[in-house]
């Protein structure tokens, strides 16, 4: 699309290199928006720089106030889960934290596990733990397996290690033993949370549950706007089956997730920042069905929302915001003014 000359076709002018300068810099929705806020002018008009910022900020500020809803889908298997379908899990996983991993962080000589020789004193790996024992881990990669024994330094992060997770460990010789000197997470990084930092929107979430022993499903609304009285408007309603595991409702680009806490009772906040699972447990995605493994999550999510707990508990102190909820309450989260009401 040529820009001028969209604008030439409403009467308008472009002569400033400034205004030029600004047009170029505007994305094409934004340009969209300009182009069908200006009035068709009949005789030619001069378009200023503070003409076409003053509109652009207006647009700005309605597409805050607009909240777009998408809930994800996964992949389910109808007929029975095959043994490459399990293999294809583990390699996915594999390759999607192992990139991270090698992506974002400085490995020493990095080698597979097959190409691991005392030709280098000290080097490292990225693998998937196999086994834990008490003073060594088991990894493998896509070539093998190799047995790891914990050094002084690695020991006291041994309650963050799970079978099926993606670690970086950089390792030295000790004699025929090789030593793991640090153990390294696909861990959510700073920059990771900036996304969420300016981020501010009028959204209420109900969640109710159709009866206390959730034989029938759990009923999510979203509200755009106030809750008025007794009654809810503007809502959008997600029902939940009570055997689903977890569900990603985007919220614009705003990520929440919801568990299903009466299945996934092993949800854990700090080892999920640490390793971006919600769960290590493949084998509950080969329970309910899964070929995807909706366990693995790539960005922060704005909010983590554990259903069906034994538990009470809200913690909006850092993304993403935390909260258990018991199943025998029907509740209104205000991510708004950051409060948590009963009804």
């Amino acid at each position: 699309m040529n820009r001028i000359s969209e604008l030439m076709k409403k009467g308008y002018f472009v002569q400033d290199i400034k205004v030029i300068t600004v047009l170029s810099e505007l994305s094409d929705e934004e340009f969209r928006y300009l182009l069908n806020k200006l009035p068709k002018s009949n005789v030619p008009k001069v378009l200023t720089t503070e003409e076409i910022l003053k509109i652009v900020e207006e647009s700005k500020k309605i597409k805050q106030k607009t909240v777009n809803i998408k809930v994800e889908e996964f992949k389910k298997k109808g007929e029975e889960i095959k043994v490459l379908d399990v293999i294809d899990i583990y390699k996915k996983r594999y390759e999607k934290l192992s990139s991270l991993l090698k992506s974002e962080l400085s490995f020493f000589n990095l080698i597979s596990i097959n190409k691991i020789s005392k030709r280098f004193q000290f080097f490292s790996v990225v693998g998937m733990i196999y086994d834990i024992q008490q003073n060594k881990i088991v990894i493998e990669d896509l070539t093998s397996k190799i047995e790891i024994y914990l050094g002084d330094k690695t020991k006291e992060i041994i309650n963050f290690l799970d079978k099926d997770i993606v670690v970086g460990v950089k390792c030295r010789w000790d004699n025929e033993k090789i030593v793991a000197e640090e153990i390294v997470f696909p861990t959510f990084k700073d920059k990771d949370f900036e996304i969420y930092k300016n981020l501010s929107f009028e959204v209420k979430l109900g969640i109710f549950s159709s009866s206390e022993n959730l034989q029938e499903n759990v009923d999510v609304q979203i509200y755009l706007k106030d809750i008025q009285e007794n009654y809810m408007i503007d809502s959008q309603k997600i029902f939940l089956n009570p055997n689903f595991l977890i569900f990603r409702v985007w919220l614009n680009e705003a990520l929440i997730i919801i568990i299903n806490g009466d299945i996934l009772k092993e949800f854990n906040k700090d080892k999920f920042l640490k390793t971006r699972l919600l769960s290590f447990d493949v084998s509950k995605l080969l329970k309910y069905g899964y070929i995807d493994d909706v366990f693995l999550v790539e960005k922060i999510p704005y909010s983590i929302i554990v259903l069906n707990s034994e538990r009470e508990e809200f913690d909006f102190l850092q993304h993403p915001y935390v909260f258990y909820l018991l199943k025998s309450k029907n509740y209104v989260v205000d991510f708004s003014n950051k409060t948590i009401s009963t009804i």
